[in-house]
């Protein structure tokens, strides 16, 4: 399924659906294998741009994305503690290979910070809880960090859709009707400019030039700039 499918479907809810649609794209980014395809973050801010047209709760929206978050990070944990060596055994190719990796070094490196920060970057904030659990950090410890971000994360994704939306409404209050008719003329000067542009390529095209007649003169000298007689004049020439 297209992702601008899925936003559009989203766009058209509110209430309860709203708040169970942003659930579920956030807990199946991280918790279900290539979660990273589905827009969840994209969702939160969705949801803060339907909060801003009263359809939702900003506050519960910000409850849910954090709360699916964190549920969705720590079975995502559970999976990877519980395939830990086959997901060490296993070497990945294809498009995502290269970013998998890049998340496995993070954790190596830094560890409940990788965790942290990775909430906040497109697919290593799917691949790191499963990292995590692989690599045998105490759930205690992820918990604590994870729970952190996702409060930051889903928080600042709700208020991010919030303060868009009304941004928004207020650049189309203060237009007004005016929108259109900026567009309308925006459009006929586009039009205007590409008739003009047509009309000189056809105006400018090439041009036969004078004919220059024979090359030579009667009594056998050619026509140079420098009026050199030729060497080999036509009825000497066998």
């Amino acid at each position: 399924m297209r992702v601008h499918l899925i936003t559009d479907w989203l766009n058209d809810l509110g209430g309860a659906p709203a708040y169970g649609a942003v659930a579920l794209l956030v807990f199946c980014e991280v918790a279900v294998p290539f979660g990273f395809l589905l827009p969840g973050e994209t969702s939160v801010v969705l949801g803060g741009v339907l909060a801003q047209r009263d359809r939702t709760s900003i506050a519960l929206v910000a409850a849910v994305a954090v709360g699916a978050a964190v549920i969705g990070d720590s079975t995502a944990y559970l999976i990877g503690r519980l395939t830990a060596d086959r997901i060490r055994t296993t070497r990945p190719a294809g498009r995502g290979a290269q970013r998998l990796r890049r998340a496995g070094e993070l954790m190596d490196r830094h560890g409940a910070a990788a965790v942290f920060f990775g909430r906040f970057i497109p697919f290593v904030r799917s691949a790191m809880p499963l990292l995590a659990g692989s690599s045998r950090m105490p759930y205690a410890r992820f918990l604590l960090f994870d729970a952190l971000a996702a409060l930051l994360w889903g928080t600042g994704s709700a208020l991010l859709g919030y303060a868009a939306g009304a941004a928004w409404n207020r650049v189309a209050h203060a237009l007004g009707g005016s929108l259109l008719a900026l567009a309308a003329v925006a459009a006929v000067a586009l039009l205007a400019v590409r008739m003009r542009r047509r009309h000189r390529r056809v105006g400018t095209g090439p041009r036969p030039g004078p004919d220059p007649g024979p090359p030579y003169t009667s009594d056998g000298t050619r026509k140079d700039t420098d009026d050199r007689p030729d060497p080999h004049p036509p009825h000497h020439r066998p």
